[in-house]
C-alpha cells in the first residue's frame, strides 16, 4: 500500500465518519499554538513546488491541507481521535491565578 492510498484511506475515513456521525457541526478542534504550526509546515510544503527540481516537488501540494485546516481551525483527523487543542474556557492563561 502507498503512502497516497494511505493518505486517500484516512481523508475518505474521516469524512465518512463525520457525515455519518449525528453531531455534524464542526466544532473548533484546532487551537492558536497549533494554527501557527500547521500554517509553518503548509507553507514549508508548498515552498517545495518552487525550490525542488524533482518529481518530488509535487508532494508540496500536501501543504495545503494543513492551511486549510489552520484557517478553518477545525481538522477532521482530530475529530475522529478525540483530540482537541482548544482551550477550554476554565483554563487559566499562563500567568493567571485560579
Amino acid at each position: 500500500m502507498t503512502v497516497k492510498s494511505c493518505v486517500l484511506f484516512l481523508v475518505f475515513y474521516s469524512l465518512c465518519y463525520i457525515l455519518l456521525n449525528k453531531e455534524v457541526c464542526m466544532e473548533k478542534n484546532v487551537g492558536s499554538t497549533d494554527k501557527i504550526i500547521r500554517w509553518i509546515i503548509g507553507l514549508l510544503l508548498i515552498s517545495m513546488i518552487f525550490w525542488v527540481h524533482s518529481a518530488w516537488r509535487w508532494v508540496g501540494l500536501i501543504g495545503f491541507i494543513p492551511i486549510l485546516t489552520g484557517s478553518i481551525n477545525y481538522c477532521p483527523l482530530y475529530r475522529v481521535a478525540g483530540i482537541s487543542t482548544v482551550k477550554k474556557p476554565d483554563q487559566p492563561q499562563q500567568g493567571e491565578k485560579k
